[in-house]
């Protein structure tokens, strides 16, 4: 015989105040999580006053902690400006950290790095690679830019970049 287990209800105005008050105690205690939270939700400005610095101040906290979406978004501050001064060597530093996490959204950005030069070498067979890396990941955009750099460089380059994918692929997936 089993015991029926208690169901616990919340009515859904009160998740606003439980996370009101939960996250930000988490963050403050060093939860790299909710962290992350607090950042997305500074960011966007989800339920507060949208404050760029506020975000890349918790974003930074999770991303010092190995924070894959807390990196990813830092690399994204630092590729538009929000919060900090805008600087594509910091933008491709924490998008390399979440990209070798397998962060389509950084690999993604690292091919548009790499494709327009910013804060790296331009590089096309570089760019190829991060975006076939985020395609295999499944971002839309990703393949879109597969297409168009397709035109604009050669079948022995882009076998170049799919053989150095694949041996990321292999790299990443001993991990």
């Amino acid at each position: 015989m089993s015991m029926k287990k208690p169901e616990i209800r919340i009515h859904k105005s009160q998740w606003t105040v439980i996370i009101e008050a939960l996250v930000p105690m988490l963050a403050e205690n060093g939860d790299g999580m909710s962290q992350s939270a607090l950042g997305y939700i500074y960011k966007n400005g989800e339920g507060v006053k949208q404050d760029y610095s506020e975000a890349f101040k918790w974003f930074s906290l999770a991303a010092d902690q190995g924070g894959e979406v807390a990196q990813e978004y830092l690399g994204d501050m630092y590729f538009n400006g929000e919060g900090v001064e805008q600087d594509y060597s910091e933008a491709y530093k924490w998008c390399s950290l979440a990209a070798d996490k397998g962060n389509s959204n950084a690999l993604f950005a690292l091919g548009m790095l790499y494709k327009n030069g910013l804060g790296v070498s331009k590089n096309k067979i570089s760019a190829y690679l991060y975006f076939n890396l985020s395609n295999y990941f499944e971002s839309t955009s990703a393949t879109k830019e597969l297409h168009k750099l397709s035109t604009k460089i050669s079948p022995k380059k882009i076998l170049i970049a799919q053989k150095m994918a694949m041996n990321w692929l292999a790299e990443y997936k001993k991990i």
